[in-house]
């Protein structure tokens, strides 16, 4: 007959397996560590698994098995699944699974329970899935009445002003939200966007600057910077953190059409490379058809102009339909 284990034993063996799960989740080898809290778990009482549950399912996201982490979820004991930071959990996998609707249900549950400057912070994102933006926007000021200082509230409110054109509300938030975290390299993005906008490029350039130190890989920081420096008449800086961002997406259409407008425009390479590029990535990408008609428009070439400024205008695209009727003259 095999070994009988004792309560003992078990809890021993529990914590054989547990330590050999957290060895694996740190070293970021989320199979073994999904196997060892798991083996860990059936050794505890039912009662005592919700954490090893929620570790299970955090090793399944980290793999991108989202629904996987939603059934391990699912089997914590009703007692335990009621609590705020798990209903938190469940709507969070929701929204990797794209279902806002149903993470807004976790998310209201979350708060019902237990109001937290988190929770409403996720209720804001998957109410702005859902195009609910005034309903977002409370969600980050009732986040702020909870957290006066919680920077990631300040950032979402601040990108939501920025989004409606409110440019000065915009600023405001953003700027507290570094004045809080001093390297939140995505609120430094934002505020230099928005002092684009506000046409003070300089301080504009200086902020990008810094969420380009903060974090190399955003694209998109690099593309302001791009454009401030462009404005600036920067131009060799300009190319620089276009080819950089290209760098980081290199398949991106838009990124593509932006570099490729920038040299066609400034006559500093062959732009209509990356424009073509751009469309064969994206044939119905508004902004890259209308690039290609204004780069055939500029070189005297009126058919072809034609052809993609047509194309883009048919797609709604205002500035297309400008040059169109220039065209026509």
């Amino acid at each position: 007959m095999g070994k009988q284990l004792t309560p003992n034993n078990s809890m021993q063996a529990s914590e054989k397996y547990w330590d050999r799960a957290t060895k694996a989740y740190r070293s970021k080898n989320f199979p073994l560590a999904k196997k060892w809290f798991a083996r860990s778990a059936e050794l505890r009482p039912k009662k005592d698994r919700a954490v090893f549950l929620m570790l299970i399912a955090d090793c399944e996201q980290e793999l991108g098995n989202h629904s996987e982490a939603l059934r391990s979820l699912r089997m914590i004991e009703p007692n335990h699944i009621k609590k705020a930071f798990i209903q938190i959990f469940i709507g969070r996998i929701q929204l990797k699974l794209f279902r806002p609707k149903l993470a807004e249900r976790a998310f209201r549950k979350a708060i019902k329970r237990k109001p937290s400057a988190g929770a409403y912070i996720f209720l804001g994102s998957s109410l702005s899935r859902q195009g609910r933006f005034r309903e977002e926007k409370a969600c980050y000021q009732a986040a702020l009445r909870l957290e006066p200082d919680n920077e990631e509230a300040h950032y979402n409110l601040g990108v939501r002003y920025r989004v409606g054109k409110q440019y000065t509300k915009a600023e405001k938030h953003l700027r507290r939200a570094i004045a809080i975290d001093t390297k939140y390299a995505l609120a430094y993005a934002e505020l230099g966007w928005v002092l684009v906008h506000r046409k003070h490029y300089p301080q504009a350039r200086n902020i990008l600057i810094k969420s380009v130190k903060f974090c190399p890989d955003n694209h998109w920081a690099r593309l302001y910077l791009a454009l401030a420096n462009w404005l600036l008449r920067r131009l060799k800086e300009t190319e620089v953190q276009y080819r950089a961002a290209l760098q980081i997406t290199p398949s991106d259409s838009d990124v593509n059409a932006f570099l490729g407008d920038f040299l066609s425009s400034e006559q500093r390479g062959n732009g209509l490379h990356y424009l073509q590029k751009a469309v064969s990535i994206d044939p119905g990408n508004v902004l890259a058809l209308y690039y290609m008609g204004k780069h055939y428009y500029r070189n005297y070439r009126d058919e072809e102009a034609s052809h993609y400024l047509k194309r883009s205008a048919r797609r709604g695209h205002q500035k297309a339909k400008k040059l169109l009727t220039q065209l026509s003259m």
